[in-house]
C-alpha cells in the first residue's frame, strides 16, 4: 500500500467521518459530536487516503502524556489490507512526538480483528466495561500500553 497517505483532519471533514461512522459502526456519532471534537485542540483525528480518496480515519483525545484512541474506522472493502495497521502506527508516532507515556482504548468484546491488532502492538487487557456498547448491547474490552 505505497500509495497511503495521512493527514489530520479539520472541521472540513466532518461530514466525511460521520459518513465514515454511519458505515461502520451501529451506534454512529452524529455530526455535531463530530464538529465539536474537531474544532479542540487535544483532539487529533487522522485520516487515511488512498490515491487521495479517504479510506480510513482515527480519532484521539491527548491530555498532558496521555492518550486515549476514541476511533478507529476503515471502510469496509478496504479491510485485511494493512491500512489499519498503519493507522495505528502512525496514531502512535504521533504520540511519541507528543510525549504521550500512556495510550488507552477499547473495543467491542467480539470485534477479534481489532482485539489482535492491538495485541500485535503490545496493548495489553486492564478490564472490562460491562454493557458499555449499545446496538447490540455489548462489554468493551479496555487496553492500554506504556510508550
Amino acid at each position: 500500500m505505497n500509495n497511503i497517505t495521512f493527514r489530520r483532519a479539520t472541521i472540513d471533514d466532518a461530514e466525511l467521518i460521520s459518513e465514515m461512522e454511519k458505515l461502520n459502526f451501529s451506534d454512529p456519532w452524529d455530526i455535531s459530536a463530530i464538529k465539536n471534537v474537531l474544532d479542540n485542540p487535544a483532539v487529533y483525528f487522522t485520516v487515511a487516503e488512498l490515491d487521495g480518496i479517504p479510506v480510513a480515519y482515527g480519532g484521539m483525545t491527548v491530555v498532558v502524556d496521555e492518550c486515549d484512541i476514541i476511533n478507529i474506522a476503515v471502510m469496509e472493502h478496504m479491510r485485511r489490507m494493512g491500512i489499519g495497521r498503519m493507522l495505528v502506527q502512525r496514531m502512535l508516532d504521533i504520540c511519541k512526538d507528543l510525549g504521550v507515556t500512556e495510550i488507552f482504548l477499547e473495543h467491542r468484546e467480539s470485534n477479534i480483528p481489532a482485539a489482535v491488532l492491538y495485541e500485535s502492538f503490545g496493548f495489553s487487557v486492564y478490564g472490562v466495561r460491562r454493557k458499555y456498547y449499545s446496538s447490540p448491547p455489548e462489554d468493551a474490552i479496555l487496553r492500554k500500553i506504556s510508550l
